[in-house]
């Protein structure tokens, strides 16, 4: 939640990867809705359901009310080969996280091959 101090430690003996999004709306922020909703919170990776679906797996975060109106986060893991989707607009902001190489992206029409780990935010038109 905005405002709130944030900070992790490893403590296994195996590299962690720990992002922190830091932006600001153009909308207020409604801390009460936050609070009532839980405030800030992690979450374990091996805690997520694994839902199987036709083009792979998807694990759903969460899709709740927070500071923001109600930010949604799920991974999608698609079989090799697969498309996500069609090609389309979305109208509301999404930010994609590549973790797993050798993927291609359809970007206002054009294609990106990704090899790397990367973010892309794609902000409302």
């Amino acid at each position: 939640m905005a405002g709130d101090e944030h900070g992790i430690q490893n403590a296994g003996n195996t590299a962690a990867t720990y992002h922190v999004f830091k932006y600001k709306s153009k909308f207020p922020m409604n801390k009460e809705r936050a609070k009532q909703n839980g405030g800030s919170f992690m979450i374990n990776w091996n805690d997520v359901a694994v839902e199987k679906t036709d083009k792979g797996k998807r694990r759903a975060f969460f899709n709740k009310p927070t500071s923001l109106e109600k930010p949604e986060m799920h991974t999608t893991a698609l079989n090799a080969g697969i498309d996500s989707h069609a090609p389309n607009m979305y109208q509301e902001e999404k930010m994609t996280l590549i973790l797993r190489v050798n993927v291609t992206m359809n970007i206002g029409g054009s294609f990106t091959r990704q090899q790397q780990v990367i973010w892309y935010f794609f902000p409302l038109a």
